[in-house]
């Protein structure tokens, strides 16, 4: 699973093309997470908001015993909200803010979100 920013133009970048960090806002249309080209999540500002307040963070947990967790994806909104978590499985959760960082004192499931409720998205992995 990838980033995609589709701009008004046309244009269309992803992480191929580039880090989450250098991504252009100027003129971007939606964000977006794909599998191959199937569109798992799309995202706009939330009204009266820019794209400056858009983040996306990919997090890796570790296991205990070393060997690497789960992948995550976190696309969200700061300070507002809505946050959205995109398991490599297509499993998409929204909460109603955005944390750019959690520690073990995190007690919610998903770490980044308070109260995560589960969407119903099919994706065919």
């Amino acid at each position: 699973m990838n980033w995609r920013a589709v701009y008004r133009n046309g244009e269309v970048r992803t992480e191929q093309d580039g880090p989450y960090s250098k991504m252009p806002r100027s003129g971007l249309l939606a964000f977006q997470i794909v599998h191959d080209d199937y569109l798992v999540l799309e995202t706009v500002p939330p009204r009266g908001d820019d794209w400056s307040g858009l983040r996306y963070r990919r997090r890796s947990e570790m296991r205990t015993d070393g060997f690497p967790g789960d992948v995550k994806l976190i696309v969200g909104w700061e300070p507002s909200g809505p946050a959205y978590l995109v398991g490599m499985d297509g499993s998409v959760w929204q909460s109603e803010s955005f944390h750019d960082s959690c520690d073990e004192t995190c007690d919610h499931p998903h770490g980044w979100f308070d109260a995560p409720v589960p969407l119903d998205v099919e994706i065919r992995i």
